[in-house]
């Protein structure tokens, strides 16, 4: 909140809570702002008041007025900081001190992971800039981004809008919960800080938490840890992640059980002993095709979806009925199924069979990958391999590769 006192020398008092006098000229002033030259000579209410009357000035702190003023008064932009930068600009924006906009948006159009939330809010607003270009910052390094002091600042707004993307750079959704959490004991009401009310301010955010790509004993850890859940909803989630089916979790919940960070798909190529490229067809008399692999390594690896090229759009128009079974063969049980009946699409093909939920693939656990086909329409499939007649398997959520050579991995 600041004041313009209107003697020769007015006084701009700057702040809220403590407020700091700015003694200021009204002719340097109204030269800067068309604004400001009607609040100070024109027919505005403030402009009749006394000349010791302070004139309300709202939205900006008195270190961000105090880099504004240095550039009404000299021409001077000296500020690295992209918060100030933010309310610079704003304030410069509502008085039309329009070299002052270009200077404070200068600072703005680069900015790095930990200052991008602010700017994300403020491309929204005001700025003429595409506010993707910021919202591609907060995707590709969503970590930094929930560490950083500016994502307390969010709206909740922007806590929905993060929370709803398909792809984040997270290792688990256990980061955005805790930054969610964190966000809501830092906003709650000064008076009104228990979990309930912390719940209601981040109601919409949590809901888009994908709560079924996380495993039992994660889950079960956070529900020691918080009780940002009822404990109905941690039981309906909690069975829907240990048995597989999404039709527990509570309402209003996302069921998507897609990992946001995704760095490729497991590429599946059915067929043996084609060299180079081919055309091939699947159908009904090959109903069966196994395949068994071993992954090595310590990193986490996830299997989240399949892809088959035979339903690709070289197939449109084609009926297909088939299901991709994995199964642990130590010990010996059925891990997950994906299935696609229907037609073949042209317009929208999508030839991924997503699984229930992501796949925990154990290191020196042999895994068996089965494919059946249903249907005796014949599929048509581009199929490639090299010279030395090697596929790669690229899997999810890991730089892992696998080379297949035959059935044997």
């Amino acid at each position: 909140m600041g004041h313009i006192y209107k003697n020769r020398t007015p006084f701009d008092t700057v702040g809220e809570e403590n407020p700091v006098d700015f003694k200021c000229h009204k002719l340097i002033l109204a030269r800067s702002s068309k604004v400001f030259a009607k609040l100070l000579f024109g027919h505005f209410k403030e402009a009749l008041h006394d000349k010791d009357t302070p004139i309300r000035i709202l939205g900006i702190s008195p270190t961000a007025f105090s880099i504004a003023m240095k550039y009404v008064y000299g021409n001077v932009y000296n500020n690295k900081s992209v918060s100030l930068a933010c309310e610079v600009y704003k304030f410069a924006h509502f008085y039309q001190i329009e070299g002052l906009v270009d200077a404070a948006f200068d600072k703005l159009k680069n900015p790095t992971p930990k200052d991008v939330i602010p700017v994300y809010e403020l491309s929204k607003l005001l700025i003429k800039g595409d506010a993707l270009k910021y919202l591609v910052i907060i995707r590709e390094n969503t970590s930094e981004v929930l560490k950083s002091p500016q994502f307390i600042k969010a709206s909740q707004e922007t806590l929905v809008e993060i929370c709803s993307l398909d792809r984040l750079k997270i290792k688990s959704e256990m980061e955005l919960v805790e930054a969610l959490i964190n966000w809501a004991e830092l906003n709650a009401s000064k008076t009104d800080r228990d979990e309930l009310s912390q719940r209601e301010i981040i109601d919409a955010a949590l809901k888009q938490v994908r709560f079924f790509t996380l495993k039992g004993d994660e889950f079960s850890e956070l529900c020691c840890s918080t009780n940002i859940l009822s404990e109905k909803e941690k039981l309906q989630i909690l069975m829907s992640i240990n048995l597989n089916n999404a039709k527990h979790m509570p309402y209003g919940f996302t069921v998507s059980s897609q990992f946001r960070d995704v760095k490729g798909h497991m590429l599946l190529d059915f067929m043996d002993n084609i060299p180079y490229s081919s055309d091939t067809k699947v159908s009904f008399e090959s109903s069966q095709q196994n395949f068994r692999f071993l992954v090595r390594g310590s990193d986490l690896k996830y299997l989240t979806s399949i892809r088959l090229y035979c339903l690709l759009e070289t197939s449109a128009g084609l009926e297909a009925d088939l299901a991709c079974n994995l199964w642990s063969t130590c010990p010996e049980e059925p891990l997950a199924i994906a299935k696609f009946r229907g037609v073949v699409s042209s317009a929208s093909v999508d030839p991924d069979l997503h699984f229930p939920r992501p796949i925990l693939l154990k290191s020196g656990v042999p895994y068996t990958l089965t494919i059946s086909y249903y249907h005796k329409t014949p599929l048509r499939s581009k199929i490639f391999k090299n010279a030395i007649n090697q596929v790669v398997w690229e899997f999810p959520h890991s730089d892992f590769k696998m080379y297949k050579s035959g059935n044997v991995f």
